[in-house]
């Protein structure tokens, strides 16, 4: 009988575990299988985690662990959504081959005696099943109780080549299948496909432990600290290294090396915020294994827990290498605190325990510029400069007309999506819009709107480039419904919508960052009602939470009182007593609901559209504000968002020349940062 009850167990014919692994973020692999009496239902998929408990089965809030997914690149905390895991199948008699699969405990707060359990799930909802006969494993500390080692020769092997590493006691003479020896720690070399230093970014350079060029036959596992062991790779009945005694607590051993006696510790870390970002600095520390000091690495992590609080600690990922004794960390967001830590490297690679912990908060920068060209399409050329480098763009650009504002708006959501810049077209195709197409590395162009906005010339000419796409309706409101059908397939926040007035830019441009940043499409009313075109949309795509950009005046009661009844829920609105306060009151919501920040504030004219559009994706590409202004004068509603947040502005980006915004308000601005 297939169990039908939460907790349940299924039989594990079979498990690879560690015996010891670490209580931070560092992985190590488990192998599992199971056999036709699994208890399965045969030819199912189903979630997988691995987790750790101080019990044999789950014990809710004292369970701990992640697991690697390896289809999206990330991590899956215990505790979240099941969806978030990967997946197995089992065959035909319910039956798990030989699988793979990747942890960690990532938890410093914790240690000692857990059982290592694999749970499944078919529906991520109900039924939960758990290994039978869960193996025992300590948990280490890692700065008091363990070690690591990584090799310090080249190595050749790699997964695809059946390459594999394992510890275990020294005693060990049999296959490593089937010996009683202890396994200590087990790992396939790299090139893996782990996310394995917790960066978020998979088989990067940080995880090359070994020497350089040896990056496929690459490990790094951990171990009890000063215990005699056999280091095994790939597979067979004979250690490749026989009898090597693990590190000192806290370091990182260079297996086959030359010199394996780690540096001493760096001491005395300091870091102070400045301008210029969090500069670290320390005393110099020792070695004397032979291979002399070679440097520093050093690491950070935010002191707020950003997960489950009281279920996890933030991983220390390494930001950069010195060889000096000072570091300038330039990453930093203004008002975030952060914690830093260094370890000193010698020449074969063996790395010293764990220098103090060093916190302080990052202060802004409050720098200032101002991207402009002679025109509007100049100037959104020279935003997207500014923006996006060179090679940047994956595959696509969004384009729309630079004589109108509805179908640019309209167009920042799905720019969002592409991570594109909004690049505005005139009425004969640009040398310039060409060219910066081309800076970009694009190679497929969405133009927003008919031919009555942009022409088939333009069209014609483009195609003989590019792979050109348009979306396009019989007017802004249909566009506009168009593109966030496009939004939807390109899977894009449709479950959200902002709703602004589609005759009258002036609140309409404040949400354009937001819509870029959350990929949430932006759909026009008019000021009495709601167009077929928008209502259709709304049904189609499911939308459900609406936001009103602008007053009574721009979108009146009964517009409103038709998108409630057509969401079925009420709509948030931002309303000021004009487009400068409706633009402060959109950004105050959005950075209070943690959508944005205001680490990156933009500033345009509130008294013509294509800037301000141009610049809503520089704004959205960093989770910014777009802020509205006077022409000859900073207006009170702008001036108080930046004197209120200065600490915490990064930069402010002015978008336009002197006849847009000038010097007079781009003064006022610096004045204010100062």
């Amino acid at each position: 009988m297939v169990p039908a009850s939460a907790a349940e167990p299924f039989n594990t014919s079979y498990v690879e575990a560690p015996a010891y692994v670490m209580n931070d973020h560092t992985p190590f692999g488990v192998r599992f299988s199971a056999d036709a009496s699994s208890g399965l239902t045969p030819d199912t998929t189903y979630y997988v985690k691995v987790r750790f408990s101080p019990k044999p089965t789950p014990q809710n809030v004292n369970n701990r662990g992640f697991t690697f997914n390896e289809e999206t690149a990330s991590w899956a905390q215990e505790r979240g959504d099941w969806e978030d895991n990967p997946t197995i199948t089992t065959g035909a008699d319910g039956s798990i081959a030989n699988t793979w699969l990747y942890g960690k405990f990532g938890d410093e707060a914790k240690s000692g005696s857990y059982y290592l359990i694999i749970s499944l799930s078919e529906s991520g909802a109900d039924s939960t099943f758990n290994s039978s006969a869960p193996p025992k494993v300590t948990v280490l500390d890692a700065a008091t109780g363990g070690s690591w080692i990584h090799n310090g020769a080249t190595v050749t092997g790699s997964k695809i080549d059946g390459g594999r590493f394992a510890v275990r006691s020294s005693d060990s003479t049999d296959d490593q299948d089937d010996s009683i020896s202890t396994l200590y720690s087990l790992w396939e070399m790299e090139i893996n496909g782990i996310d394995d230093d917790s960066n978020g970014l998979v088989d990067d350079a940080n995880e090359n432990q070994g020497p350089v060029g040896a990056i496929s036959g690459d490990y790094r596992s951990s171990v009890p600290s000063d215990t005699v062991v056999d280091v095994y790779l790939r597979r067979g009945q004979t250690a490749t290294i026989n009898d090597f005694t693990t590190g000192p607590v806290d370091c990182d051993i260079a297996v086959g090396a030359d010199d394996t006696t780690p540096p001493t510790a760096a001491t005395g870390v300091t870091a102070t915020p400045t301008s210029d970002g969090m500069v670290l600095s320390w005393d110099a520390a020792t070695d004397a294994g032979g291979s002399g000091l070679a440097g520093y690495n050093v690491y950070r992590w935010p002191v707020a827990i950003i997960d489950s609080p009281g279920y996890t600690t933030n991983p220390a990922v390494m930001i950069g290498v010195t060889n000096g004794t000072t570091f300038t960390d330039s990453a930093t967001v203004a008002g975030v605190e952060y914690a830093y830590r260094v370890r000193a490297v010698d020449g074969d690679t063996n790395v010293g325990p764990r220098s103090n912990t060093a916190t302080a908060v990052a202060v802004a920068r409050n720098g200032i510029a101002r991207d402009f060209g002679a025109n509007r399409y100049e100037t959104a050329f020279a935003v997207s400069r500014s923006t996006f480098a060179t090679g940047s763009i994956e595959s696509t650009v969004v384009v729309a007309t630079g004589e109108d504002f509805a179908d640019a708006l309209a167009g920042s959501s799905l720019a969002g999506v592409h991570g594109s810049p909004l690049l505005l077209a005139h009425e004969t195709v640009l040398d310039d819009l060409k060219a910066e197409i081309d800076r970009l590395g694009a190679t497929d162009v969405v133009l927003i709107g008919g031919t009555g906005v942009i022409s088939q010339d333009i069209e014609d000419e483009l195609s003989s480039t590019y792979n050109v796409k348009r979306v396009f309706g019989v007017n802004r409101y249909e566009t506009a419904a168009e593109v966030a059908r496009e939004v939807a397939a390109f899977g894009g926040n449709v479950s959200d919508a902002y709703f602004v007035r589609g005759d009258d830019f002036a609140d309409a441009i404040s949400i354009s960052p937001f819509a870029y940043s959350t990929q949430t499409p932006v759909l026009l009313v008019q000021t009495t009602g709601v167009p077929s075109w928008t209502e259709a949309v709304i049904d189609e795509l499911g939308v459900t939470y609406g936001m009103i950009a602008g007053g009574t005046g721009a979108v009146d009661v009964n517009a409103e009182a038709d998108l409630e009844t057509l969401l079925g829920a009420p709509l948030v609105r931002w309303a000021g007593l004009g487009r400068f306060e409706t633009a402060a009151l959109a950004a105050q919501w959005h950075v209070g609901q943690g959508l944005a920040s205001y680490s990156y504030v933009a500033v345009a004219t509130g008294y013509n559209f294509p800037d301000a559009l141009g610049g809503s994706a520089a704004a959205g590409a960093n989770g910014g504000v777009l802020l509205l202004t006077r022409v000859d004068s900073l207006v009170p509603e702008t001036a108080t968002v930046l004197e209120d947040n200065v600490a915490l502005i990064d930069e402010v980006r002015v978008f336009g020349g002197v006849g847009a915004v000038d010097a007079t308000v781009y003064k006022a601005i610096k004045n204010i940062l100062q």
